[in-house]
């Protein structure tokens, strides 16, 4: 098995990595800010396994279908490696982007016969220094229908999950997949701490404020009926080998997602965008 490291980019102050496989943004790091996204200490950069923080494109499915009968884990996209069809940089903006394919052709035996549709799918990243932009566009070009489910689940790094505040989901309707499926409203800022595994029917703007590092982050979807916002908590963490010891507590995951009953059926020839905008300021 081949070595899947992304490529790191240096733009004056900021600094910034994409893979190729996975077409996997694995660190945004503006110099005003920081590191924006949370990777992993004991990632695995080996190809057929998925890359632990970053942004992983979770793609045709989400975690094991709407069927609960797929595998692996939010799909196939994350643990294969995509063609990079441009790659640039900026210097007098500090700005970097990138644009990735993936087609039918591009999977092994097992994702052909996962998924035997036809497809391409077109990711562009944008890394700047205030702001990021990622978009899936995933057309159909198969003679069939097909249904597909997508998400950009994004690590955004912490500075201790204590000093947290998610705002923008107050009264929306969201699946507690932690409680078994159960539906509920949530009342006022999402607060972290425990497992939080959920599923909000909501496309407003998500605002999580980090106290501890005086952040403030806004993340919008856009094709997304969905909103998943995601940290395993201390039993999961320190059952799941990939993540580091205690660092748990310095991410959350807020994912622009299309899943469940927000799925898309595309018909020959159709396309469906999903794009996910992330904004950062000070407190």
């Amino acid at each position: 098995m081949s070595d899947v490291r992304p490529r790191e980019t240096t733009v004056g102050p900021h600094s910034y990595a994409v893979a190729d496989y996975g077409a996997h943004v694995t660190r945004w790091a503006p110099g005003n800010f920081g590191e924006l996204l949370y990777l992993s200490s004991t990632a695995r950069f080996t190809e057929g396994q998925a890359i632990r923080g970053g942004v992983p494109i979770c793609f045709p499915w989400f975690a094991d279908g709407p069927a609960a009968d797929r595998a692996p884990a939010h799909g196939f996209a994350r643990r294969t490696r995509w063609r990079c069809r441009s790659y640039a940089v900026q210097e007098t903006t500090g700005l970097l982007q990138a644009e990735y394919e993936l087609r039918q052709d591009d999977l092994d035996d097992a994702g052909r016969e996962s998924f035997p549709f036809a497809f391409t799918a077109l990711y562009d990243v944008v890394l700047a220094p205030a702001h990021a932009r990622f978009t899936l566009r995933v057309t159909n070009h198969d003679d069939r229908p097909f249904a597909v489910e997508a998400a950009l689940h994004t690590y955004l790094r912490v500075g201790d999950i204590a000093a947290v505040r998610i705002d923008g989901l107050d009264g929306a309707d969201y699946v507690d997949k932690t409680a078994g499926q159960v539906t509920r409203t949530q009342s006022g800022p999402v607060l972290l701490g425990e497992e939080v595994d959920r599923i909000y029917e909501s496309t407003a703007d998500v605002i999580v404020r980090d106290e501890d590092r005086g952040h403030v982050v806004r993340v919008r979807g856009l094709g997304a009926p969905h909103t998943v916002v995601w940290n395993p908590g201390q039993q999961k963490a320190e059952a799941t080998a990939d993540l580091g010891p205690g660092e748990w507590r310095q991410f959350v995951c807020v994912e622009s997602a299309v899943t469940g009953d927000g799925a898309v059926t595309l018909s020959p020839g159709a396309r469906h965008e999903l794009e996910q905008q992330i904004f950062v300021t000070g407190a």
